[in-house]
């Protein structure tokens, strides 16, 4: 887990450096500068939501660690049309983007999970102000819970999260969303037993758009 982690902090890293307006990437690229093909960041969010699960009786772990599991979740939202990169995406309806994601879940009665997803989303005009949208998303996430399937202070894993929902958009620029997101954190099978577990959360959000 320890090389899947460092290896996808190099990445955002990297890209946190080279998606800097006007930075260039490397010496061969000094006559145009790196984001004049690299999309700039199109959508910006905060996300409020609330989830939980009851853990599944997968016999692993002692019975105090069982039981329910609800938590308060915020997150930041980061996402890039990926169109500026691969022009026939233009020809499609709608907008697929790339996103970053860091998010915190803090456990009602305890625990916390922290951590960063970079994803793909697809969103579409359904009706008048209406848009509808899904993605997928993957990253490392710190879990201090106590669950059946892991144990106390179960430190870093892997979190995958599939997301379907609506924005309401309240002008050009601004727009609301309601989601349903599923989470499935495990540690990748990167060790035994595997350790996993699912959590279903409501989300809300509020994205401010540009070009």
């Amino acid at each position: 887990m320890s090389l899947y982690i460092k290896a996808l902090l190099l990445v955002v890293l990297f890209m946190m450096v080279n998606l800097r307006p006007g930075n260039v990437c490397c010496a061969e690229l000094t006559s145009y500068a790196i984001h004049d093909k690299l999309p700039a960041i199109t959508e910006k969010a905060v996300i409020l939501g609330f989830g939980g699960d009851r853990w599944a009786d997968s016999g692993i772990g002692p019975p105090s660690y069982r039981g329910e599991y609800m938590t308060i979740a915020v997150a930041g939202h980061f996402g890039a049309d990926l169109s500026r990169i691969f022009p026939d995406f233009k020809k499609i309806p709608g907008v697929l983007s790339f996103y970053l994601e860091p998010g915190y879940e803090q456990g009602i009665n305890k625990g916390f999970e922290a951590g960063l997803s970079v994803g793909i989303q697809y969103r579409v005009p359904v009706y008048n102000r209406f848009d509808g949208f899904v993605s997928f998303s993957s990253g490392p996430y710190y879990a201090s819970t106590q669950t059946e399937t892991a144990p106390p202070g179960s430190g870093w894993c892997l979190l995958d999260a599939f997301t379907v929902g609506t924005y309401y958009h309240l002008q050009d620029e601004t727009a609301i969303s309601l989601a349903l997101k599923l989470k499935h954190n495990s540690n990748g099978r990167l060790d035994w037993p595997m350790l996993q577990y699912n959590d279903w959360y409501v989300m809300a959000g509020y994205s401010w758009f540009s070009d």
